[in-house]
């Protein structure tokens, strides 16, 4: 049990907070790096045209690799593109829940190796629950998560998800927000499992590969958009609800208004 006391600057302490219930979870431990394989700032040459101008380096070697990116971290250490580029490391997982060869055509979910993250896949199938291309709306009545705005849950009169190929509406297996997506997938038991939930921006930025567009493995994550995808975070707008999420375009965390339609990807914590 948890009880909070705010205190400012002075030292003088406010009330104290009703005693909340927490259970313990074991955090994350590792984290995945970025999927940059390359260093930036070399110099091109010293020739009179190439004086002073620098550019990438695609294979990290240089004077200056100590200081880059692509000598830090998994990706200097792990670099192995058997199982995730670089220094990612992902298991793709059958619906049953079973772990899968690397060569697997068919999986639904993907194990993150590094942080005990499993992940849902998605399809490009309009008419499946897990179509890469369906969009929801921002909605959360949990009081305790939702920053004290629940988002939107169904602003138009269709009862169908958005595709963001054609931005119609679509009918077969959709959900208008991200709360009925997330009973929808449970309901469903996505892997065999029936704790599926809206990331964190952390989570999320975990499998961002920096290095590509879309921003994400794309031998282990097929069909990803290049879109904003909604995280579970709010954001404390008194105004409106406008939460967080991260682009997988550039792999950039973002605020979006929950009324605007974005993709989701559903996770949770491997056993």
């Amino acid at each position: 049990y948890v009880v909070v006391t705010p205190v400012d600057s002075q030292g003088v302490e406010g009330h104290v907070s009703k005693q909340v219930k927490v259970t313990p979870r074991s955090g994350l431990g590792v984290l995945n790096d970025t999927g940059i394989t390359f260093g930036g700032g070399y110099r091109l040459g010293h020739d009179k045209e190439t004086q002073g101008r620098r550019g990438n380096n695609t294979n990290c070697t240089s004077n200056i690799k100590s200081k880059q990116d692509c000598n830090q971290g998994r990706d200097a250490t792990h670099n192995d593109d058997s199982d995730g580029h670089a220094g990612f490391s992902f298991t793709k997982i059958s619906n049953t829940g079973k772990p899968l060869a690397a060569t697997a055509t068919n999986w639904s979910c993907v194990k993150d190796e590094v942080t005990g993250l499993m992940w849902e896949n998605k399809v490009p199938d309009v008419f499946n629950l897990h179509n890469s291309h369906s969009k929801y709306f921002w909605y959360s009545t949990d009081g305790k998560s939702n920053g004290g705005k629940v988002g939107v849950e169904q602003p138009h009169s269709s009862t169908n998800c958005i595709d963001d190929l054609d931005s119609v509406f679509l009918g077969g297996h959709c959900a208008t927000n991200t709360q009925n997506f997330v009973t929808a997938v449970n309901e469903a038991g996505l892997c065999g499992k029936k704790d599926w939930r809206l990331p964190t921006v952390e989570e999320l930025r975990s499998i961002v590969d920096y290095s590509k567009t879309p921003s994400i493995d794309m031998t282990y994550f097929p069909h990803t958009v290049a879109n904003f995808v909604w995280s579970s975070v709010p954001n404390v707008n008194k105004n409106k609800s406008t939460p967080w999420g991260i682009h997988f375009f550039n792999g950039h965390g973002e605020r979006l208004d929950a009324s605007t339609g974005a993709n989701v990807r559903l996770v949770r914590f491997w056993e």
